[in-house]
């Protein structure tokens, strides 16, 4: 009986509609006759996607790259905050030269420094960094190419490409 209470509670239907009226909504502006499918795909197209790519392997791939970059990042970070918190709660004389930096660092949100460290890695790997408008031209020029080729391939059109500078652009090799 309280299962059943809970389904029916208003919470569970808020949070069902909801999440249907995200989806109802992500439909409609799909189904928009100037929407770019490369873009903003229709629902069906992820999950073939999906499909796809999780068949194909290459999902699982993407997966255990991912989960290797973020396994390593905490690793280092930990190693590092470690030493540095023992090294500090050790000596007086290294928390009085790190503490000024600690407390200048401190009030930054972490998701501020995103951009910085994408600015300053510049990987090959576009999945590394999503960082498309590089400092690099050379960098930048293989972005775009594999940006205008990927489109191409789901079938973007023409005045599409063209409306963001990619229709019939040639990049240096």
């Amino acid at each position: 009986m309280k299962r059943l209470a809970f389904l029916i509670s208003g919470r569970v239907i808020l949070g069902a509609g909801s999440v249907l009226a995200v989806l109802l909504s992500y439909s409609w502006v799909t189904g928009l006759p100037d929407n770019n499918p490369a873009l903003l795909p229709p629902i069906p197209h992820i999950g073939q996607a999906f499909v796809v790519n999780l068949t194909r392997g290459s999902l699982i791939d993407a997966l255990g790259a991912s989960l290797y970059r973020i396994s390593m990042g905490f690793a280092i970070g930990t190693s590092c905050a470690l030493v540095l918190g023992c090294l500090i709660g050790w000596y007086k004389t290294i928390e009085y030269l790190l503490d000024p930096l600690i407390e200048a660092v401190r009030p930054i949100p972490p998701l501020a420094y995103i951009p910085i460290v994408i600015i300053f890695h510049r990987a090959e790997d576009p999945a590394q960094t999503g960082n498309l408008w590089s400092s690099e031209p050379a960098h930048r020029e293989r972005m775009l190419r594999r940006l205008r080729d990927l489109m191409e391939d789901e079938g973007c059109p023409e005045e599409q490409l063209d409306r963001l500078g990619l229709a019939g652009a040639v990049f240096a090799a």
